[in-house]
């Protein structure tokens, strides 16, 4: 996204730098990687066919399914600019983000804001 905003000119060098170290340390804290397995594609296929997604998104969809909490689906941040994919990840219960949206910005303080949050009994 910083890559795209650059080439665009909506952002300078210096701010599509920052973006871009900012992005580098939050894979190692925030993102979780899943290595492919058979299992995994079994689970993308039949992703992709209860909700229509290509291959790939399917795949992005499956992982994040393996990983997400049942008791909270909402602790994910499903992050994608497909329209399908989005909309699968929310009937699903993930909190969804679209990074391309005009209000990303402002959803996604609110999702960093509710991260900070003390855990209250009543969101176990």
């Amino acid at each position: 996204m910083a890559a795209r905003a650059l080439k665009a000119g909506a952002l300078n060098e210096q701010a599509c730098g920052v973006l871009l170290r900012l992005y580098a340390e939050d894979i190692e804290e925030q993102i979780i990687v899943l290595p492919v397995s058979t299992t995994l594609l079994s689970q993308a296929a039949e992703a992709a066919r209860g909700n229509a997604l290509r291959a790939g998104d399917a795949v992005h969809f499956a992982s994040a399914l393996r990983v997400r909490e049942p008791s909270n689906p909402a602790g994910i941040v499903f992050v994608t600019s497909d329209k399908e994919l989005l909309r699968a990840a929310q009937r699903q219960g993930f909190t969804a983000l679209d990074p391309e949206s005009v209000d990303a910005m402002s959803v996604l303080l609110v999702i960093r804001e509710a991260a900070k949050a003390p855990l209250r009994h009543e969101n176990i």
